[in-house]
């Protein structure tokens, strides 16, 4: 059975949590110095995991990624008509750039492109949220998380450092809901995963287990294929 866009991206979001688990405990903690709480696994069943965790871990912080600046560029179509300029300047839109341009130098173009391109000039976007006051339902320092993460990919050299960055990507949340609920990621915030008779949000269930062989019924074969034969070694505190 062929699974749909959603159940794809439920998949990959299991699969990304699993094979970093798995990779650390097959490995990983040895590989960046420690010794406490390794699974002992062959050198062939370690290489296929390794190999496993940097292909899904890079693919899925591409999707996240691409997804967080689909969704500061949504939200940065509201900036003219629900941020509010300072106290002392006109209201509406042309207050707001006048502020911008004495405060912080900002012409009217920069705006502009930080607005339509939040990746490429991440520091004006953020400024755009967090240097005025915005109404309750749009903007503001909750979404200047967001454009925060897009400065910090920019410091991102490794495989573990998109883990990290994709981590707490996941965990943002804006006035109305998750960071990403404006992509296709709005469907880890839906009751998508069954479990024990009771729907849970895959986000929900991913923070509330223990052990990632809790994923296996998510993961797709390939991942279910890696886990599942240390399944009796994984034990978690």
């Amino acid at each position: 059975m062929r699974l749909t866009d959603k159940q794809k991206l439920i998949t990959e979001f299991f699969d990304f949590y699993s094979i970093n688990e798995l990779y650390l405990r097959c490995g990983g903690f040895r590989d960046i110095g420690y010794k406490e709480y390794s699974v002992f696994v062959s050198a062939r069943a370690e290489e296929k995991i390794k190999a496993a965790y940097e292909e899904i871990v890079n693919g899925f912080y591409a999707k996240v990624y691409a997804a967080l600046v689909k969704s500061v560029t949504s939200e940065l179509k509201h900036f003219n008509s629900n941020a509010y300029s300072p106290v002392g300047y006109s209201f509406g839109a042309y207050g707001l750039y006048k502020f911008y341009k004495e405060k912080y130098g900002l012409t009217d173009e920069a705006i502009t492109l930080a607005r339509k391109l939040p990746d490429v000039y991440p520091e004006i976007a953020h400024l755009l949220f967090d240097g005025v006051k915005w109404s309750s339902d749009y903007g503001g320092k909750k979404w200047a998380k967001g454009t925060q993460a897009l400065i910090d990919s920019k410091d991102i050299k490794t495989t573990e450092d998109k883990l990290f960055w994709t981590d707490q990507v996941l965990d943002l949340y804006h006035n109305n809901g998750h960071m990403l609920n404006k992509t296709m990621f709005k469907a880890l915030s839906d009751k998508a995963v069954n479990i024990d008779g009771h729907n849970r949000t895959p986000l929900s269930f991913r923070a509330g287990v223990r052990s990632i062989t809790r994923f296996i019924p998510f993961n797709s074969p390939r991942v279910a294929k890696l886990v599942i034969p240390q399944k009796n070694k994984l034990t978690f505190a």
